[in-house]
């Protein structure tokens, strides 16, 4: 799943004028703030919005309902709360354009925490080292890295014009949100490093945390 919604989302924004240089495109975080709330609809961003979030409904159901309960059960409740809460503001509130590069974001640092679980279960020990030293790369440059400069771009740039400032508390709220998912990031970023560390040292490359 995240592989695939990776490549649509990629596929989506690699040729808009929002996607930057450095996620393969030739946009600028800049102009995913030009025009609120009344910015003209990019093709398809909205149906991939809808359907990213479908995927998160679908999960959080998993999670109270069928799933064992494992060490992280209240932070990914919280995780999930919050990511539910940001899908459904910048829906009804056409911030569209960040919350997609948030979505593609977290998709693509989320291949290889997919890849790294299903090579845990394998008699490939160092295939699974390497493995999760690239997802515990690509997680530190996509979620502590870009997703805080897009934060950043939020808290600055994200908000209705004067006519509407009256209504600036709800931008406010959602930039609130995605920056308690930076400091969540940096939580389980540091739990990869720990595991890493801890792996190394016992040659134990069991994945405790799901």
């Amino acid at each position: 799943m995240y592989l695939g919604s990776s490549i649509t989302g990629y596929i989506i924004l690699k040729d808009t004028e929002i996607l930057p240089w450095y996620l393969g495109g030739s946009g600028s975080l800049e102009n995913c703030f030009t025009d609120l709330p009344y910015q003209k609809q990019i093709p398809y961003l909205l149906e991939y919005s809808l359907f990213q979030m479908g995927y998160f409904i679908e999960d959080v159901v998993n999670h109270l309902v069928f799933k064992e309960k494992s060490s992280d059960f209240w932070e990914m409740n919280l995780h999930h709360f919050i990511t539910l809460t940001l899908y459904g503001g910048m829906i009804l509130q056409n911030f569209i354009r960040p919350g997609v590069i948030v979505s593609l974001l977290h998709s693509l640092s989320d291949v290889g925490t997919a890849g790294s679980r299903v090579l845990s279960q394998t008699v490939y020990k160092k295939s699974t080292v390497i493995s999760f030293l690239f997802t515990t790369l690509f997680w530190i440059i996509f979620r502590n890295i870009c997703i805080p400069l897009l934060c950043y771009e939020c808290w600055v740039n994200l908000e209705y014009p004067v006519e509407l400032e009256e209504f600036n508390i709800a931008p406010r709220m959602l930039t609130a949100l995605l920056s308690i998912l930076c400091v969540m990031h940096v939580y389980w970023v540091t739990l990869f490093i720990n595991m890493i560390i801890k792996g190394l040292k016992s040659g134990d490359t069991d994945n405790k945390q799901s």
